[in-house]
C-alpha cells in the first residue's frame, strides 16, 4: 500500500508532538535549558520536517487564521528584545521559550487539520493528565516531595504537583487539558460507529475527567480551583443553549468536581489549606488570612512602578527578577516572577508586547466564535469549545500565577491554539490555501529561526550540563571537580555569569582557608582570582548583588578598603532591602573601628531579618556593652 509524502510528514508530526508535550512536561515542566532541551530539539525536528515540505511539495496547504499575524509579529517583537536587551542571558532564555511555542504553533496550525489528529492529540494529553493527577494524588497522601530523582522544595509537602516543582504549575496543565476532555465528553455524542465502542471511548474520558478533578483539588491551588471553575463555565456556556442532555452531562461534571473538591477538604492538610486561607471576623464574616496574598500584592506594585518607568518597550524578556530588587519588599526573598502573566508581560515587554499578546487573544476567541458556529460539526464544536474553556482557565490563572513562564504548559497551550487554527470551518472564512512560490520564502525564515536558535541553544545546553555537575562537587566540598567543570561551564557559554559567580565563591573559599602570614601571598592570589570572576559575571549583569559582595570580600582580603567598600555599596544600590549585605557592611565598618557606621548597619540588617538574622543582633549587643 503506498503511503503519500503529506501523510509520512503529518504522521512524523503527531508522532513528534506527542514526544514533545510528554517530554517537557516528564522533565519538570523545562524550567532550566538541560531541562528544556530534548523538547527545544524536537521543536526544532518539527520545525525542520515542515521546511522540508515547504521545499520538496508544491501543494503545501496554508491554513489561514486570525491568530498568525499577531503570533508572527510578537515571534519578531520577540527576537528584537532579545537583541537589544540589557540583560543577553535571561532574554536568551525567554527567547528559547518564544521560539519554541511559535514553531509548536504553526506546524500545528497547518498540519493537524483532520479529525484524527485531534482525537490522537487529546488522547495523547488525556494519558499524560492522568498520569501526572495519579502522581500527584500520591505525593499529597504520602507527604513525598519525590519528583523521581529530584526532590521539590519542602514548603509543598502535602500538596500534589506531579512532575512539576510547583503545585499551581500542576493545576495550569490540568485545566488546559480538562478543558478539551470535559467539552469532548459534553458535546460529542458518538465517539466510533459501534455503540459499545463509542461507550468505552466515554467512560475512558469520564475516568479521565475524574482524574484531573482530584489531581487540580489535590494541588490546593486556589487560583487553579477558581480556573477550573471558569473553565467548566465556558464548556457550558460558549455559544450553546442548554438542552436537557447538556443539562445532564453538565450536572456530571459539576458532581465530579465537587465530589473532589469534598475529598480534599476531607483530608488534614486539604482542610488547612482552606480554613488557614481566611479569618473570622467579630462581625462573623470571613475575610482573607494574608491580605497580601502571598506576598503578590507586594510584587504587583512594585511591577506597575517598573512599567510606568518604561512603558513602552519595557525593561527586557527576562529582566523582571533583577530590577525589581529595586522594589522589593523586605519580607520577600528573591522571586524570579511576579506571580502575574499580564503584569511580568508588560514589565518584560512594555505596552507594545502587551498589545500583540492582546491581539493573539482577541483573534483566538474571533475564530473561536466562527469554529463554533451552526452546521460545524459536534466533534469540531467540542474542540474549539474545550479550546476556548482551556484558554479561558489560563486566563483567570494567570492573574495570580506565572503558567505562561513554564515552558511545559506554554508549549502546551500553543499547541493547542495552533491545532484549533487547523480546523476547517463552516462558512469557510479562513480557508487552506496552496502556499506557491512564497513557500520559498516561509522555508529560507523557518531555515534561519532553526540554525539561529540551535547555534545558541547548543551553548547553552552545554554550559548548564557542566554547571549542573559542578554544583553536585560543590555542596560535597570537592572542590577540584568543581572548579573543572565550572570552568568548562563558563567557556562554553561565555554570557552566562553563574559560572563565573560559582568560581568566585570556590575561590573565596580557597582564600579564606589560607591563613597565617606565611600564607599571605597565596591568598592574596586566591582572592584576586575571586575578584576577576565576579567581575566577569558583573560584566554579563551588573544586578548581580551576590556577584558584588562576593566582589567587597575579595579586596577585604587584599586590604583593598576602597574597592570593598565601593562593592557592598553597588550591591545595596542594586538590592537596597538585603539584609545580608548591610551586614557586610555592618562588619566591614566594625573591623575598621568605625562603630557608628558599624551600629547603623547592623541594626538596619537586624530590623531587616530579625527573625533569622541572629549575628546582627549579636553585634549591636557587643557594640552597646563596649
Amino acid at each position: 500500500m503506498r503511503i503519500s509524502l503529506s501523510k509520512v510528514f503529518q504522521r512524523a508530526t503527531i508522532s513528534i508532538v506527542a514526544l514533545l508535550v510528554f517530554g517537557i512536561v516528564l522533565s519538570l515542566g523545562g524550567v532550566t535549558p538541560e531541562l528544556l532541551a530534548p523538547a527545544f530539539f524536537l521543536g526544532l525536528l518539527l520545525a525542520v520536517l515542515w521546511l522540508g515540505r515547504l521545499l520538496f511539495q508544491r501543494d503545501v496547504p496554508f491554513k489561514r487564521s486570525p491568530m498568525h499575524l499577531p503570533v508572527l509579529l510578537f515571534l519578531v517583537y520577540a527576537l528584537i528584545r532579545y537583541f537589544t536587551s540589557a540583560i543577553e542571558y535571561e532574554a536568551r532564555i525567554e527567547a528559547f521559550q518564544v521560539v519554541l511555542c511559535a514553531a509548536v504553533y504553526f506546524v500545528c496550525a497547518n498540519e493537524f487539520s483532520t479529525t484524527q489528529h485531534r482525537r490522537v492529540l487529546i488522547l495523547v494529553l488525556a494519558g499524560l493528565a492522568v498520569f501526572e493527577s495519579m502522581y500527584g494524588v500520591w505525593q499529597a497522601l504520602s507527604k513525598s516531595d519525590a519528583i523521581f530523582h529530584w526532590v521539590r522544595p519542602a514548603g509543598y509537602e502535602g500538596r500534589a504537583s506531579g512532575t512539576f516543582i510547583c503545585p499551581n504549575h500542576l493545576s495550569g496543565c490540568l485545566e488546559i487539558i480538562l478543558g478539551l476532555v470535559a467539552a469532548r465528553l459534553v458535546y460529542v455524542k458518538a465517539e466510533a460507529a459501534s455503540v459499545e465502542r463509542s461507550m468505552l471511548v466515554k467512560v475512558g474520558l469520564i475516568y479521565a475527567v475524574v482524574v484531573m478533578a482530584v489531581g487540580i483539588a489535590f494541588s490546593q491551588s486556589r487560583a487553579g480551583w477558581v480556573a477550573t471553575i471558569a473553565c467548566l463555565a465556558l464548556v457550558a456556556f460558549w455559544r450553546r443553549r442548554m438542552s436537557g442532555q447538556l443539562i445532564g452531562r453538565m450536572a456530571l461534571l459539576l458532581l465530579i468536581l465537587g465530589g473532589a473538591g469534598a475529598l480534599v477538604l476531607n483530608t488534614e492538610v486539604g482542610w488547612r489549606r482552606f480554613s488557614s486561607s481566611f479569618k473570622p471576623e467579630s462581625a462573623g464574616d470571613l475575610k482573607l488570612a494574608d491580605s497580601t496574598l502571598g506576598g503578590r500584592i507586594f510584587m504587583w506594585k512594585g511591577t506597575l512602578q517598573m512599567v510606568q518607568e518604561n512603558p513602552v518597550f519595557g525593561s527586557g524578556p527576562g529582566s523582571w527578577q533583577w530590577f525589581y530588587q529595586l522594589r522589593r519588599d523586605p519580607s520577600q526573598g528573591h522571586p524570579e516572577f511576579t506571580h502575574n502573566d499580564y503584569l511580568n508581560l508588560l514589565s518584560d515587554y512594555g505596552v507594545v508586547g502587551g498589545i500583540l499578546i492582546a491581539w493573539v487573544v482577541a483573534a483566538f476567541f474571533r475564530h473561536a466564535w466562527v469554529l463554533t458556529r451552526k452546521g460545524a460539526p459536534d466533534e469540531q464544536r467540542a474542540f474549539a469549545i474545550g479550546a476556548v474553556a482551556a484558554v479561558g482557565a489560563i486566563l483567570v490563572h494567570s492573574w495570580f500565577d506565572f503558567n505562561l513562564h513554564i515552558p511545559a504548559n506554554a508549549v502546551l497551550l500553543a499547541a493547542v491554539l495552533g491545532t484549533m487554527a487547523a480546523m476547517p470551518d463552516p462558512s469557510d472564512r479562513y480557508p487552506a490555501r496552496a502556499v506557491g512560490p512564497m513557500r520559498f520564502a516561509i522555508a529560507g525564515g523557518a531555515a534561519a529561526l532553526v540554525l539561529g536558535a540551535g547555534w545558541l541553544f547548543v551553548p547553552t545546553v552545554s554550559s548548564a550540563h557542566f554547571a549542573d555537575l559542578a554544583h553536585g562537587f560543590k555542596r560535597r566540598l570537592d572542590f577540584d571537580p568543581a572548579v573543572y567543570f565550572y570552568q568548562r561551564a563558563a567557556a562554553a557559554d561565555t554570557k552566562s555569569p553563574q559560572a563565573q559567580i560559582s568560581l568566585g565563591e570556590i575561590y573565596l573559599v580557597q582564600a579564606s582557608f589560607r591563613v597565617g602570614a606565611d600564607q599571605e601571598d597565596t591568598r592574596r592570589e586566591w582572592a584576586l582570582a575571586a575578584a576577576d570572576a565576579f567581575d566577569q559575571a558583573l560584566a554579563m549583569n551588573s544586578y548581580l548583588s551576590a556577584a558584588w559582595m562576593g566582589r567587597g570580600r575579595a579586596y577585604e582580603m587584599v586590604k583593598d578598603d576602597a574597592q570593598a567598600l565601593e562593592s557592598y555599596q553597588k550591591a545595596l544600590k542594586v538590592d537596597p532591602v538585603n539584609a545580608s549585605i548591610y551586614f557586610r557592611l555592618g562588619c566591614y565598618y566594625r573591623d575598621r573601628g568605625n562603630d557608628g557606621q558599624a551600629e547603623k548597619h547592623f541594626d538596619a540588617s537586624h530590623r531587616l531579618n530579625c527573625v533569622q538574622d541572629n549575628a546582627a543582633g549579636l553585634n549591636l549587643y557587643d557594640i552597646h556593652n563596649r
